[in-house]
């Protein structure tokens, strides 16, 4: 009965992480546009925000090609003017 207890805990935990994803997502004002990298003692580096990734990191892609995932912390970004 305990295991059932909490696997029911468990499965209202991951319900509310997944609404709120889905609000959090859905509020993003960056996803699509051209935004700025700016990572300590780098310089800006050109981007456009992609989407927003199941753990919440932001998905980007570089001038280069290359996509990226941003987490908090690590670095800040502008978007374009």
């Amino acid at each position: 009965q305990n295991d059932q207890y909490i696997n029911y805990i468990i499965d209202g935990i991951f319900l509310n992480i997944k609404k709120y994803y889905e609000e959090y997502k859905k509020r993003s004002v960056v996803i699509g546009e051209p935004i700025n990298i700016l990572a300590r003692g780098k310089d800006p580096e050109p981007a456009v925000a992609l989407d927003i990734g199941p753990d919440f990191s932001l998905l980007v892609r570089t001038e280069d090609g290359a996509v990226r995932r941003l987490n908090s912390g690590e670095v800040s970004i502008r978007l374009k003017e």
